[in-house]
């Protein structure tokens, strides 16, 4: 059974992500948090995704922050909170992990997107000695500085129009009733 832990512990496992929520027995939620951080902070500290330093602090201090909610809630209102993934599963398969609903294509789209920047910037590392000097300034500011904000900037113009028609429908659907 969860139960409400000491305050003292609860701060101190609360400064790494993840154990704060496995100290108080919310044993998926901070797996999913955990794994979320230092698969963040690993990418950004071999070198390979920069911006996702800024993802892995927005999970410390989401995590953070959880905690001591959870930690503030009221005991009836402690007990009913259930232990779930930050994704929603629909189950294992084997050793498959099955994601279900619109977050399976958000999940794959940024796995490609992970994928293939650290394919090309590996590659671009491999060959930049054989290229001349100007080839390699237009590859490298391509493929590092420009092609990176450009996705994410029309990935966040995309997700910004789909947020736009989903909230559209719901009133049209809404409206209907």
């Amino acid at each position: 059974m969860i139960k409400k832990k000491n305050k003292f512990f609860t701060f101190i496992f609360s400064l790494l992500p993840g154990a704060g929520e496995m100290y108080m027995g919310f044993m998926k939620m901070g797996v999913s948090l955990m794994s979320c951080f230092f698969l963040t902070a690993m990418l950004a500290s071999i070198g390979m995704y920069d911006f996702m330093i800024l993802i892995a602090v927005i999970v410390w201090f989401y995590s953070f922050f959880h905690v001591h909610n959870l930690a503030g809630l009221p005991d009836e209102t402690f007990y009913e909170v259930k232990d779930a993934y930050l994704l929603p599963f629909a189950g294992m398969e084997g050793e498959k992990i099955i994601i279900t609903g619109t977050y399976r294509k958000v999940v794959a789209v940024i796995l490609i997107f992970i994928g293939v920047s650290g394919l090309l910037k590996s590659f671009y590392y491999v060959t930049a000695d054989y290229l001349p000097f100007m080839v390699r300034v237009i590859i490298s500011d391509f493929m590092f500085y420009y092609f990176p904000r450009t996705a994410l900037s029309i990935a966040i113009i995309v997700l910004g129009i789909y947020m736009i028609r989903g909230k559209k429908k719901q009133m049209e659907d809404e409206s209907i009733l």
